[in-house]
Formats: structure tokens, sequence, C-alpha cells
């Protein structure tokens, strides 16, 4: 009689649940069927490097981290050139559905942002090289 209320609220999730009767410590058991994956899934991927025995991130992971260090890159005064390394699914990944995200950060920094990948480099793989106008290269203080 007590979990009715909880009954009703439940009925608009879409996911399965089940709810058991109020124990003598006042306490309700519940269930409930899981609708989207569990995070560790969704942000990293079997290892490539040891035949799935570990897990690195997935290229959309990397390209997120990437665009991150990038934001703090781009406020390093005289920096008029920034070329990003990784792996080529995630050079892939930025260069595709990260394109506005890069533009916008060559907007802000007043600089061009390259983005390079290479196929034979670890998935987790991330090198900046940030010059002057002049080419002189620009130690990164993040």
């Amino acid at each position: 009689m007590r979990t009715t209320w909880l009954r009703d609220a439940m009925k608009r999730d879409r996911a399965r649940t089940k709810i058991l009767r109020t124990s003598p410590f006042g306490l309700i058991e519940m269930t409930r069927q899981r609708i989207r994956p569990a995070i560790k899934t969704s942000v990293y991927r079997d290892c490539p490097c040891c035949h799935g025995r570990g897990v690195v991130k997935t290229a959309e992971s990397m390209a997120i981290e990437a665009i991150r260090i990038l934001m703090l890159a781009v406020q390093q005064p005289n920096c008029s050139r920034i070329t990003v390394t990784v792996h080529d699914e995630v050079a892939s990944y930025l260069n595709n559905k990260k394109r506005r995200e890069l533009h916008r950060l060559e907007d802000e920094g007043q600089l061009i942002l390259q983005v390079l990948g290479r196929e034979e480099l670890h998935p987790e793989h991330l090198e900046l090289d940030c010059r002057s106008a002049t080419g002189d290269a620009i130690p990164l203080k993040i």
C-alpha cells in the first residue's frame, strides 16, 4: 500500500522496474533495468596493443582530451601555430566531428591548428608542438 505512489511514479520510466514490499526496517527494495551501456564501455575500448587484455580510451575520449588541452595551449603568448599529433582514429574524429571546435579555437587564439594522424602511434598518444611566427618552439605551460 505504501509503495503504490512509487509504482505510479515509475510508470513513466521506460526501463523495467520491480518494486518489492517495504521491509520491517522501512526500506523499499527496487530493481531497474539498465538502459544505457556502462560508462567504461563508452569511454574505453579493448587495447589493440595487448589484444584485449587491457583497455585504452576511445577515439572520441581522446579527441575530447585533445580539445581540452588545446583550449589551454591557444592561450600561450606569441604562439601562431600548434600541431597536434595523435593516432589516425583520433585525428579523423577531430578533423571530422570536432572541426567546429577547432575553428573556434583557431579564431580565439588567432593561430593555425594542424591535426596529424599516424597509424603506428599508441591510441592514447597525444603530442603538441607550439611554434611562434618565426618558427621557434614555444614550451607549453599546461
